[in-house]
């Protein structure tokens, strides 16, 4: 029996390590959280808005 064998891309990653990405805002949420939160919050109000007059 033979094994197919594939590559997998690699990804090297290096982080500041000050504790930044641990640490919450007033609200609770930390740098990652903040960035979905505001990216969901505008595409909420993209569909939510009121249609433009004449449309």
């Amino acid at each position: 029996m033979m094994i197919d064998m594939k590559s997998v891309p690699s990804v090297s990653v290096t982080y500041a390590r000050n504790g930044t990405s641990t640490k919450a805002n007033a609200l609770g949420m930390r740098p990652m959280h903040v960035a979905a939160f505001n990216g969901w919050r505008s595409l909420e109000a993209a569909l939510t808005s009121p249609r433009s007059a004449g449309a």
